[in-house]
């Protein structure tokens, strides 16, 4: 039993260092990003500036509360098409306290902050090598590991102040799954409460930990030791405490409505599967195509192109892992299987939201390993004769390790170097609004269209974290990226409509 699923011991584990330092490389390109959108409003919220929540309580963006809600129109930063009953807030206390320990060791040294969330990328990594170096020893895990190392998806969780949540969570859930494993491999008695204390953690540091109860599942159901009895047994323990964690979300008021982004997979089931197999083609196509998913928030005309771009290249990595299939021996087969199949699963939970590169943090382990599985078949093919169509996995494993071995590491200072130049270019436009300091407090600021959600949704944020004059209050009546025409029917009313019909941006439907 000791052995089940493991690698012929002939066989040398890899080492980690070198893909603990291909982390280090890219991640600390995000060192000099400085603080960006959320993070001004969550600095806010700890120094007790804002009612967004409280410093252990920091991802409370609306409750559902009608009359906190019409303050936050009135007087910024939700716009006045905003629900009355919106409602988006998660429950993530571990990684608060991380926030505000942030905040009351480095003040306003935003670099501190990022070397402290580079750190958490690091042990992110760790725990993935540890996990793969077990049921991957050979070359296919550390290839694995060195794309989950790099890969750009990762630049959020790792970089974004806001974000980090994701990798505090991510990495509780793969030391909790780690024990899992070990326990029900080697008999490991500490393994299973381990796992349970560290699913735990995972899940008050944030959401996505729930992706780790799709990997469980598929552990359970297609490599675990034991028979269908035992295997169910030990699923217990971990889904007695989802059911736990599912009742406590609830009935302490989290979770998200009233939104065009927000879906629960229970309360708004329709509209829940009505989005899932559009944001899960998108996923798919950013996870293993590397396509821009992330730009279709502010430029919605592109999400059905992806999407049609996606679904075309699904067939195409069926069928190339289908021939790669031949080259794996019983034990990858196994591994690859249940990864895979559990990356799948753990996609479920984050469909619940727009479609992004930063919610694949940890069903990007699954997907790198099927990656590596073909990059690694189309090298070995390279040698066997001249190339013919039959030969065109050669092709998709070159094109997969261009994007994601020498593009991907190149594409975390390009994105840091880009939204910061954003951050700051806006921030600027919202500082220089000419609004007296004498007459602030009486004035009503009133933009007709800010065309860029940032500066429709952040301007009271952003004057108050830098002790500018705040006005009595800011509406934002547009954001759409077109032009305007404006009628005044009266002294005190205007009717504006677009100048063409443009989709609403994912910053307007949330």
């Amino acid at each position: 039993m000791r052995n089940h699923g493991l690698a012929p011991p002939a066989v040398k584990p890899w080492p980690m260092l070198p893909m603990l330092l291909a982390a280090l490389m890219v991640s600390a390109s995000g060192l000099g990003f400085g603080f960006f959108l959320d993070d001004h409003l969550h600095l806010l919220t700890i120094d007790g500036h804002l009612d967004f929540g409280s410093p252990f309580d920091l991802f409370r963006f609306g409750t559902g509360n009608p009359e906190e809600n019409l303050n936050h129109i009135n007087l910024g930063p939700k716009p006045w098409y905003a629900a009355l009953e919106f409602k988006a807030h998660f429950m993530r206390p571990l990684s608060c306290a991380t926030m505000v320990l942030d905040r009351r060791l480095f003040g306003e040294h935003a670099v501190f902050y990022h070397a402290h969330s580079i750190l958490w990328y690091l042990v992110l990594v760790y725990a993935a090598a540890l996990l793969l170096r077990r049921i991957l020893p050979g070359t296919l895990g550390a290839l694995a590991l060195l794309l989950f190392a790099i890969d750009e998806a990762h630049w959020f969780p790792a970089v974004w102040w806001s974000n980090r949540n994701a990798t505090i969570a991510a990495t509780f859930a793969l030391l909790g799954l780690l024990a899992h494993i070990r326990a029900r491999e080697d008999g490991w008695r500490p393994g299973h409460p381990l796992a349970i204390l560290c699913f735990t953690l995972g899940l008050l540091a944030g959401e996505t930990a729930l992706g780790i109860f799709g990997f469980l599942v598929a552990y359970e159901g297609l490599s675990a030791p034991g028979g269908p009895r035992r295997r169910f047994l030990a699923l217990i323990p971990a889904g007695f405490l989802f059911v736990v964690y599912a009742m406590v979300y609830k009935t302490l008021g989290y979770g998200a409505g009233a939104s065009g982004i927000y879906f629960d997979p229970i309360g708004a089931w329709p509209q829940f599967l009505l989005h899932a197999p559009g944001r899960l083609l998108l996923l798919f196509g950013t996870q293993f195509f590397s396509l821009p998913v992330d730009l279709a928030i502010l430029t919605p005309q592109i999400k059905l192109p992806l999407m049609i771009g996606c679904l075309l290249t699904v067939p195409l990595l069926l069928l190339g892992m289908r021939l790669a299939w031949r080259q794996l021996d019983a034990t990858e087969r196994r591994a690859v299987t249940w990864l895979a199949i559990g990356s799948g699963l753990a996609v479920l939970p984050v469909l619940s939201t727009f479609a992004s590169g930063r919610l694949l943090t940890l069903p990007s382990l699954g997907g790198a390993v099927i990656i590596a599985a073909l990059i690694r078949h189309g090298w070995r093919m390279r040698g066997d004769g001249a190339m013919s169509p039959w030969r065109w996995p050669i092709l998709l494993g070159a094109w997969l390790a261009l994007l994601h071995l020498v593009l991907a590491p190149l594409a975390w200072p390009l994105q840091t170097a880009t939204l910061r130049f954003a951050s700051k270019a806006a921030e600027r436009v919202i500082l220089d609004a000419p609004i007296g300091e004498e007459t602030a407090a009486q004035q009503e600021v009133v933009v007709i269209n800010a065309e860029n959600p940032i500066f429709g949704f952040y301007p009271i944020i952003i004057r108050m974290r830098y002790d500018r004059p705040i006005p009595q209050s800011w509406r934002t009546l547009s954001v759409a990226p077109c032009d305007h025409y404006i009628h005044r029917t009266a002294l005190d009313t205007i009717e504006i409509s677009l100048a063409e019909p443009v989709p609403m941006t994912d910053f307007e439907l949330l």
